[in-house]
């Protein structure tokens, strides 16, 4: 199955919301609690600047792998991009994922395209590059930025 860690299928985009994903809850009903949260939340009252700089260290800094799982298919893994050993592990493990899943809000900011902004790409086998491609949008892949091919030599 190939996976990409920053589709979140169970995870509401705030932009195409409707009645259906938010029973009784209306646009502008939303968007007071939203205003509220700014309010309330010691966190939304932080500048804009300060939360992107702690969306930038949950979610970024990294280099994400697509590699093989199987006939036809990749699962990513990644590492941090300072770490110069080859000791790849789960994106769950190296990115916050779960911070836009703690409220609409966050999500909204984080948005989905945040981990093709503050990642780079990398990939052992052109097979794998050319999946993950293939399952991106075209506004994922404008966003991406850099690309690494490495070969695996393997010893023998």
């Amino acid at each position: 199955m190939s996976s990409v860690p920053w589709e979140t299928p169970s995870v509401p985009d705030p932009a195409t919301e409707s009645e259906t994903t938010t029973p009784g809850k209306s646009n502008a009903e939303l968007e007071a609690i939203s205003a509220q949260n700014q309010l309330a939340s010691p966190f939304f009252r932080l500048p804009a600047e300060v939360r992107n700089l702690i969306f930038h260290h949950a979610f970024g800094d990294n280099e994400i792998y697509a590699m093989p799982s199987g006939m036809c298919k990749f699962v990513c893994m990644g590492r941090p991009d300072n770490q110069f050993a080859w000791n790849l592990k789960s994106i769950a493990q190296i990115m916050a994922l779960h911070l836009a899943l703690i409220c609409r809000q966050i999500l909204f900011e984080v948005g989905p395209y945040l981990a093709f902004d503050s990642n780079s790409l990398g990939f052992t086998m052109p097979e794998c590059f050319k999946l993950l491609m293939e399952s991106l949008i075209s506004e994922q892949k404008k966003r991406i930025e850099v690309v690494t091919f490495n070969h695996v030599y393997e010893r023998g």
